[in-house]
């Protein structure tokens, strides 16, 4: 998984669902702008749409590409990215600290 402005074109990323075993399962993560970012509001030469937009059409791209594979894909489009991925890092840490058997680890059931 990448964060942040990833790859800069899509046959970066390309090889993995076109060349791949095609057995993996992707997340893609979008986000508006942070307060202050001053790159997202940079027009795109000749296009009426700023940067901000292009990098969260990039993200939409890349998850049509991949479904039009047939692979399985999650897109996750953070309205504030700053919490948006400390709770995802939580959410990632639970299911991290569950047992690998399936089972719950101590934090889940209350017991220690």
């Amino acid at each position: 998984m990448g964060y942040g402005h990833g790859p800069g074109h899509l046959h970066a990323t390309g090889p993995v669902h076109k060349d791949g075993p095609g057995t993996g399962a992707f997340l893609i993560v979008t986000g508006d702008p942070a307060p202050g970012d001053a790159l997202a509001d940079l027009p795109v030469p000749g296009r009426s749409y700023g940067l901000g937009r292009l990098r969260t059409a990039r993200g939409l791209a890349e998850e049509r590409a991949l479904r039009r594979r047939g692979l399985p894909v999650v897109r996750l489009h953070l309205r504030d990215p700053a919490a948006g991925v400390e709770r995802l890092a939580e959410a990632v840490r639970a299911v991290t600290a569950t047992d690998p058997s399936g089972a719950a680890g101590p934090e889940d059931t209350g017991k220690a």
